[in-house]
């Protein structure tokens, strides 16, 4: 499989605020918040 799951991330409308390596850069923790419309 190959995706670009933080690009789907960002395209979703998410700010990514980290991401971190689990295991060999195959398996990715991705923190990110979903911006209020004050925000932006």
């Amino acid at each position: 499989m190959n995706r670009d799951t933080v690009a789907n991330v960002l395209t979703a409308g998410f700010r990514i605020v980290a991401i971190e390596s689990v295991y060999l850069d195959i398996i990715l923790s991705i923190h990110a918040v979903k911006p209020n419309n004050r925000e932006g």
